[in-house]
């Protein structure tokens, strides 16, 4: 056996002596796990919403959100609408539910009060997974700017 053929042969059996030994096998429950895959802001008949935002208008918002992890997982979920100056205008806190490992859609509706400034709001999105058997915890949050506006005088 040439050098160079020994350098390969003692990777390749400590490879395949920590393969029996289960070393490369992945662990049996991976840690808990969220990703917010898409926030749509969506007019009632589900097409997406023209911007600025007509603030006399009801909106639909969409998320879609993968949670991973154990079999099943204690997911919550929360949106709240800042507005201008920053303050909730909105808040919308499903109770939390259990739920496999999967991709999820969650969906509600969007409507400022009469007495709501025009301007910038932000949509904040928050989706908390927990694994109940070993406690671990996830918490994912995004930001969306929303631009409301008066309609036109035409």
């Amino acid at each position: 056996m040439s050098p160079a053929d020994r350098r390969l042969a003692v990777p390749a059996a400590l490879a395949a002596a920590l393969a029996g030994l289960g070393a490369g096998a992945p662990p049996a429950s991976a840690e808990a796990g969220a990703r917010i895959l898409s926030v749509q802001i969506l007019d009632r008949d589900g097409t997406r919403a023209d911007r600025p935002l007509d603030r006399r208008r009801t909106y639909r918002y969409r998320v879609r959100y993968r949670v991973g992890g154990a079999d099943t997982l204690r997911v919550g979920r929360a949106l709240t609408l800042l507005g201008p100056a920053r303050r909730p205008v909105l808040l919308v806190r499903p109770a939390g539910a259990t739920q496999p490992a999967g991709t999820y859609t969650a969906r509600g509706t969007l409507r400022l009060r009469r007495n709501d400034p025009t301007g910038l709001y932000r949509l904040r999105y928050a989706v908390r997974v927990r694994d109940p058997r070993t406690g671990d915890s996830v918490r994912r949050l995004t930001t969306v700017g929303l631009r409301f506006r008066n309609p036109s005088r035409a």
